[in-house]
């Protein structure tokens, strides 16, 4: 159904009117909408969050594991690996066939709130934790690497945004109070005292 206003600053969207907003980003193929939802102001700077992720963060896993994208054209077919051979690195683009499937993602501790702490502006307990494929006889390497970018914050307001929006969908646009609006649309400073993660995890 239509909300008929922006869920993040409330606006009925004006004269540019309002768009769908994709719970989980349609670039991590999500496909619950929220129809009539986002106003063009809000949706600039959701559009740059789920960008930055999709491009920075999660790209070798969307290419290897094709994930939608609204620009198939634009879609690369290759990704740069650094090898180092007998001491001396190289760097050569690796069909997306061929490169492992890498992901690496900031792992928190329970948000601040949750443990009764002041307000911070860091997350302090902030660990990285990943998972790759064992590569150990491809090209005769001695060893390879791949560059991922990973920003805190820019993350977070991804965490932010996927929980505001379920948040709507299961209570509505008035049934909860939001908490996480001024870091979705601003990087509110003290956001790690309202996100957070799990206290434990899995294995890789």
């Amino acid at each position: 159904d239509s909300f008929g206003r922006c869920i993040y600053c409330g606006s009925d969207g004006g004269d540019d009117g309002l768009t769908e907003e994709h719970i989980i980003p349609f670039s991590l193929g999500g496909g619950v909408i929220l129809s009539e939802a986002s106003c063009r102001a809000c949706n600039g700077k959701i559009s740059f969050i789920e960008g930055y992720c999709a491009r920075k963060m999660f790209e070798i896993k969307r290419l290897r594991g094709g994930y939608p994208t609204r620009r198939p054209k634009e879609r690369r077919t290759t990704m740069p690996m650094t090898f180092t051979i007998d001491g001396r690195k190289e760097t050569f683009e690796v069909p997306i066939s061929d490169h492992p499937t890498i992901l690496v993602m900031p792992h928190f501790q329970l948000p601040g709130v949750l443990r009764g702490l002041s307000p911070a502006t860091t997350w302090d307990d902030a660990t990285l934790v990943g998972s790759a494929p064992k590569l150990t006889s491809i090209t005769g390497a001695d060893s390879l690497a791949v560059s991922i970018s990973i920003n805190f914050r820019t993350f977070t307001r991804l965490l932010a945004k996927i929980a505001h929006g379920l948040a709507v969908l299961r209570y509505g646009v008035e049934g909860f109070r939001p908490l996480l609006i001024k870091h979705i649309l601003e990087d509110d400073p003290y956001a790690p005292y309202w996100i957070g993660g799990a206290p434990t995890i899995a294995p890789s």
